[in-house]
């Protein structure tokens, strides 16, 4: 009697941690169209799940489920930019120290496209990141093995918005098709149907 007691309590709290851990996750959402600057739109991918941002100046972040292999999951967050784009682009490679020593800019991939009729500069990256979870004063914590993509459109409006994706390696290669994806299906907003979120 008393060892099916003990294993009732053991499925009881098996079944409670699961439950916390599912809640901690946010839900898959449809697809969204979202505001991307002044007159832009683009869809978010149903794979990834939008969440509050973490940050006040963020205006879209999405939690990006991690792969096998992986303990933790990638990050996707969106905002309007200020800089030039090479000052941002730089920025971001050092945010990046390479395990040998190495230049993170002799490392990176610089492209640029035209999506929409704006232009789109593109970044991957990858090293061990310096990661700022409570933001830009708070401390740094390293992240190995931990790559990012991320996208600065130049609308012809002259704003700028940020497009990021960053998470370990696996995570963020098993994305690399959905995000340059959800960029190529940059559109302006004037299209019929087009309701984008705030």
């Amino acid at each position: 009697m008393r060892t099916l007691y003990v294993g009732l309590v053991f499925v009881l709290a098996t079944i409670t941690l699961a439950t916390a851990q599912e809640e901690s996750v946010p839900a898959a959402t449809s697809v969204e169209t979202i505001r991307v600057g002044e007159g832009l739109v683009m869809e978010l991918p149903r794979q990834w799940m939008k969440k509050e941002p973490r940050s006040r100046i963020v205006e879209h972040e999405c939690f990006v489920p991690a792969v096998e292999g992986d303990d933790t999951g990638g990050r996707v967050i969106m905002m309007h930019a200020g800089g030039s784009v090479t000052a941002n682009l730089d920025r971001w490679i050092g945010q990046f120290a390479q395990p040998d020593g190495g230049d993170s800019k002799e490392q990176a991939r610089l492209a640029q496209q035209e999506v929409a009729g704006q232009q789109v500069h593109t970044i991957d990256v990858r090293g061990t990141y310096k990661d700022r979870p409570r933001g830009p004063s708070g401390p740094s914590v390293d992240r190995p093995n931990y790559r990012m993509l991320g996208a600065v459109i130049v609308s012809t409006e002259g704003d700028s918005y940020f497009v990021k994706l960053y998470g370990p390696e696996k995570t963020v290669a098993a994305n690399e098709d959905i995000f340059h994806a959800m960029l190529d299906g940059l559109r302006k907003s004037d299209v019929e149907g087009d309701q984008p979120a705030e």
